[in-house]
């Protein structure tokens, strides 16, 4: 360290002490910070120097005033004032405040470059570096020692909490914390932390917190936090003890297997990246992770959308919780039968991607639910050979899901429909180009065709071409449909009765169901 007596000395400097200061020869500098933010705290060591222009001071007395009350809670040795670039002089309400709080003051020439004022202290501070080194090399030892514990991360907050005479704890993006009770982290602090990087800084109240963000596996963010007095130890010693921390903290998390709720959230999140809902990143890494848990490695997967089958004036609150049923009966049969997996909520459906073929790995999921009352259908999509196929099979078995809703069959199991069993025309309509059937489709019947006429050919397909049926689902007359019809032929200038008619109509109802699908993304 340098006293600041011996850096006044300097003659090369040409520092002058202007306020705050009784005796310069009892003023020991740690180091120096060059700092030009409002609100240096979060940067700024017990004993340093802080070095400042004041250019975001401006000519504001109160600014000026927070700055100096600042530096002196953040326990720092004096101020250097650089005078005749920003500011002319020293502000008046820099020199009064700092002679109230007894702050040193020492006003530093334009022609005194801050890197000289940084190698004059860094020159006398050799002893005091190698100290600190030293004693950073026992604290991460220590540290350390914590991962031989049976609860290595509880071991680890109270090895932390030691050192720091404080209390060490993580507090996630809820708000939730671990290892000490919520209010130990006072409201003030939450919006510094959440928008800080790096080991950082922050006095509160006559408490000083170190914090330091932490990733997980799941992108969720963490911060690894410590309270206490702030002459515990030293600033510098404490950021070291924080990177230190975090770094086994995160070795830890990555050591230990995932709890169900990190479980879920992993495969979602990766269910997600590979099916195309988020950006992707690397695709080699997403690889990576794939195979670690089993997919993708030796054999083809399918994509699985599963949709609750409609019933009438089911409450929207019942619906979500049979399908939170089926999601978690799902993912507990896989587990039981070793069935690697990813599974995702997307759009009112549980989506599931497992190795080829799906149905096999589905069956007893389906058994079981369907004892419960909660009906599915299930639409799977083609086999993809690599990852790069998953968002293309997950269309497919949107469509299929799309099938089963429009099909009139009523059945008291679950309907799976895959896209090996597609018909000819269903198949035509996946594989092909969707804008150029689209304005086939359109140059079809849409151009021609009121709303009434399109609702009542629709309901005429559906319902295999009866009359009557037709009739009792739009509520009809059986002889208003059959106006309906007649006048549906004379728009097209088509005849119901040839098969040509009735098949192009057809492809066009599978048309439509193959853009929602689609548009739905």
């Amino acid at each position: 360290m340098i006293r600041l007596a011996e850096l006044l000395a300097r003659r090369e400097l040409g520092l002058l002490t202007i306020a705050g200061c009784e005796n310069a020869d009892g003023v020991e500098l740690l180091g120096a910070e060059v700092c030009e933010l409002p609100d240096p705290r979060p940067w700024l060591d017990s004993g340093w120097m802080l070095l400042t222009t004041g250019v975001a001071l401006g000519h504001g007395a109160h600014v000026q005033r927070l700055l100096v009350e600042r530096a002196a809670d953040a326990r720092a040795a004096a101020i250097g004032f650089s005078v005749g670039l920003v500011h002319a002089d020293v502000p008046d309400t820099v020199r009064e405040t700092c002679e109230l709080l007894s702050l040193p003051l020492v006003a530093i020439p334009a022609v005194t470059p801050f890197g000289l004022v940084l190698a004059a202290i860094a020159q006398r501070s050799g002893p005091h570096e190698l100290q600190t080194a030293q004693r950073t090399l026992a604290m991460q030892t220590y540290l350390m020692e914590a991962l031989a514990a049976p609860e290595p991360e509880a071991e680890l907050l109270r090895r932390l909490g030691s050192l720091l005479s404080g209390t060490a704890l993580l507090a996630d993006e809820t708000g939730a914390v671990e290892g000490a009770p919520n209010a130990a982290l006072p409201h003030a602090l939450w919006g510094p932390l959440r928008g800080g990087r790096g080991v950082r800084l922050h006095h509160l109240r006559g408490v000083r917190y170190v914090t330091a963000p932490i990733g997980d596996r799941v992108g969720a963010r963490r911060w690894l936090v410590v309270a206490g007095a702030p002459d515990a130890l030293p600033d510098q010693l404490a950021r070291r003890a924080l990177a230190s921390a975090e770094r086994l903290v995160r070795l830890i998390h990555r050591a230990r297997p995932p709890r169900p709720a990190e479980a879920r959230a992993v495969r979602a999140e990766l269910a997600q990246a590979l099916l195309g809902w988020r950006p992707a990143g690397d695709r080699q890494q997403l690889g990576h992770r794939a195979a670690a848990l089993g997919l993708g490695v030796d054999e083809p997967l399918n994509v699985a959308v599963l949709r609750l089958r409609p019933a009438p004036r089911q409450p929207r609150e019942e619906r979500s919780q049979q399908l939170g049923r089926a999601h978690g009966e799902i993912e507990e049969q896989l587990t039981l039968a070793a069935v690697p997996f990813l599974i995702a909520h997307h759009q009112h459906d549980v989506v599931l991607v497992v190795p080829a073929p799906a149905t096999p790995a589905l069956e007893a999921s389906l058994a079981d639910l369907a004892a419960a009352q909660v009906l599915l259908d299930v639409g799977i999509g083609r086999a993809a050979a690599t990852l790069d196929g998953l968002p293309r099979s997950y269309l497919d078995a949107r469509f299929a899901v799309e099938q089963l809703a429009a099909s009139e069959a009523s059945t008291p199991a679950p309907r799976v429909l895959s896209h090996d069993a597609f018909d000819l025309a269903t198949s035509v309509v996946c594989e092909a180009e969707p804008v150029l059937l689209g304005r086939r489709r359109d140059a079809l019947a849409d151009a021609r065709l009121g709303a009434p006429l399109r609702e009542t050919l629709a309901a005429y397909l559906a319902h295999q071409l009866d009359v009557p049926r037709t009739a009792a689902a739009l509520n009809l007359h059986p002889n208003s449909v059959r106006y309906r019809l007649s006048r549906i032929e004379r728009e097209l200038g088509r005849s119901l009765a040839e098969p040509a008619t009735i098949a192009n109509l057809y492809l066009a109802t599978l048309v439509d169901r193959a853009a929602s699908s689609r548009e739905a993304e």
